[in-house]
């Protein structure tokens, strides 16, 4: 089994002079009561106009955001170099000890009066914990945005709901647009895989691959056109745009739990702390917190692990049992392989969500055996690099949910889907690799969302080429699959489908 690199690689990092000039106590002004009466508690005066006192809270309101922005800019620094210091104290003792305790606490953010539309929420009913995300369909962050959700949310099923929120940037030419075309999707029921297609597409959402999302989410397109070209649904846009405004956001994406602001772009870590947080104020039972079900076959060995009291800071240091030295890092929502996500660490353990089950893995615990196929080198390729990277780089992609019935309709020409597969220089498995030469609209390949000229390279990480194509049956049979798919200028594209009957 190969580790991927983790997201967050552990590495001394200088904290730049200007952070530690932003963040320091001299930024601190002198308490001095305002001119005809006293200051709040807890206030203070920043400046003076003539007799009329500028206080702190006056300053702080309108940046609050930035402010914190910064504030854990500086608590992330401070934990990579804790980390960083705690490994090489574990690394000293030469494996005498392997678990190490970390006592900082995030900066707690501060909470705004954020509100959500009924219609962009997900799932739909009550819930303890709601994330609002302002974004837009042409952010390559909001996408970002859209993978560490897809790990983050299975960790606490109905718990935790989702509502989007529109923010379209002037740079970003096509988001306004799209942003009209999802809500011409709501109008139809369909917002939610429209919205998935085009975070799962590449490139800016121009007309063209609107239009191809459209029909992949099974759009009256004659109606979802004729609501695009009435622009009734710009105003609305510009209303989610002025709402965001009011609350101080000047970028995407901008997250929000129960209010609390998470930080641009926050790690995993920092969304189960929030959400832990606001669990325990509300007086409910984490489902993340739960028993682990059963202990993992996963052929790893944990070889150092830095427990945090607090939700979601911990860290551990996995390898492969049978390649000890790829040492990787991983904390709480990162992936470790296809299906196996890191849900939690404890002082003792790790725990994993292992396609739905929940797992663990003693610190104590001898290596599980390497299983025969796991102990395989991959098949000789006849590519220009040493490996073909589809194997070893982590799958991650938006998931979409198709219906399987309209998946089955557009299965049954088969030999047409065979003929727009073309073989291509490049091989695996001493089989030429096949690339999609042409795409009908309302075709198959379309209702995944693949372009013309895409190479598929891994179907469910089962190569896919002239001798072997698993595609038809996984996507007949299984609950889940997901593509690797090399596009134009030789970027790896990855999909994931889940299916309604």
């Amino acid at each position: 089994m190969t580790i991927p690199k983790s997201e967050h690689t552990i590495r001394k990092t200088a904290i730049p002079l200007v952070c530690a000039l932003l963040l320091s106590a001299a930024c601190d002004a002198p308490r001095e009561p305002p001119a005809g009466g006293p200051a709040t508690p807890g206030d203070s005066v920043a400046g003076r106009v003539g007799e009329s006192p500028i206080l702190m809270s006056e300053i702080e309101a309108p940046i609050q955001l930035q402010l914190y922005d910064h504030a854990l800019q500086r608590y992330n620094l401070l934990r990579q170099s804790l980390e960083i210091e705690a490994l090489e104290r574990l690394d000293a003792s030469e494996g005498a000890l392997r678990h190490a305790e970390l006592r900082l606490e995030p900066p707690m953010p501060p909470r705004l009066p954020v509100t959500t539309d009924s219609g962009r929420l997900r799932p739909r009913g009550p819930a303890p914990i709601t994330l609002v995300a302002f974004c837009n369909f042409e952010s390559s962050h909001c996408r970002r945005l859209q993978l560490l959700l897809a790990r983050i949310l299975p960790l606490y099923g109905d718990t935790v709901q989702f509502a989007n929120r529109d923010l379209a940037m002037p740079f970003h030419r096509n988001a306004g647009l799209a942003a009209e075309a999802a809500r011409c999707a709501l109008e139809q029921d369909r917002y939610w895989r429209f919205h998935d297609l085009l975070f799962a597409g590449s490139g800016s959402p121009d007309g063209e691959r609107i239009g191809r999302a459209a029909r992949a989410a099974q759009l009256d397109i004659t109606t979802f056109n004729t609501c695009l070209e009435s622009g009734r649904h710009t105003a609305s846009v510009a209303a989610d745009g002025d709402a965001a405004t009011a609350l101080g956001i000047d970028a995407v994406p901008a997250l929000f739990v129960n209010g609390l602001y998470a930080g641009r772009n926050p790690l995993a870590g920092q969304l189960v702390w929030l959400i832990e947080q606001e669990l325990e104020r509300l007086g409910q039972a984490s489902p993340r917190m739960a028993q682990a079900q059963q202990a993992s076959a996963e052929p790893l060995t944990i070889k150092a692990l830095l427990h945090s009291a607090q939700p979601g800071q911990g860290l551990v240091m996995l390898a492969p049992a049978s390649s000890p030295e790829q040492v990787g890092s991983f904390r709480v929502g990162d992936e470790v392989g296809a299906h196996v996500t890191v849900r939690r660490i404890t002082r003792d353990r790790v725990e994993f969500l292992n396609q739905g089950i929940s797992e663990w893995l003693d610190l104590a615990a001898e290596p599980a055996a390497t299983p025969a196929a796991a102990a395989t080198s991959p098949p000789e390729q006849t590519t220009d690099e040493e490996e073909d990277p589809a194997r070893l780089w982590p799958h991650r992609a938006v998931p979409v949910t198709l219906d399987r019935n309209e998946v089955l309709i557009r299965l049954a020409d088969r030999p047409a889907l065979e003929r727009a597969l073309v073989p291509v220089s490049l091989t695996a498995d001493g089989y030429h690799l096949l690339r999609i030469s042409e795409i009908e609209p309302g075709s198959l390949y379309e209702l995944l969302g693949l372009e013309q000229r895409d190479v598929i390279l891994m179907v469910n990480e089962q190569p896919l080429h002239e001798g072997e194509n698993p595609l038809w049956h996984a996507l007949q049979s299984e609950e889940e699959v997901r593509l690797r798919v090399m596009r134009s200028g030789g970027l790896a594209r990855h999909f994931t489908y889940h299916f309604t009957d």
